[in-house]
């Protein structure tokens, strides 16, 4: 009797050391997507921006060769 008692209550120590363990674990999740959104929109914004001086660098490439023409 008192052996399944012990056993249950290591069951339900078990269950709840999963189930802290399992929010801890959801908050950093959460926490890591949240800083993945930041970074994506930084990158997006820096792939905009890297577009913009490819275009810049393409018209100057274009008067250099009229220029030298």
């Amino acid at each position: 009797m008192i052996g399944k008692l012990e056993l249950k209550l290591q069951a339900h120590k078990a269950a709840h050391f999963m189930m802290v363990g399992k929010d801890d674990l959801d908050v950093r999740v959460r926490n890591l997507f949240r800083y993945l959104e930041g970074r994506k929109d930084k990158f997006k914004e820096q792939q905009e921006q890297i577009r913009q001086l490819i275009g810049r660098k393409n018209i100057i490439d274009k008067q250099i060769a009229e220029y030298q023409s």
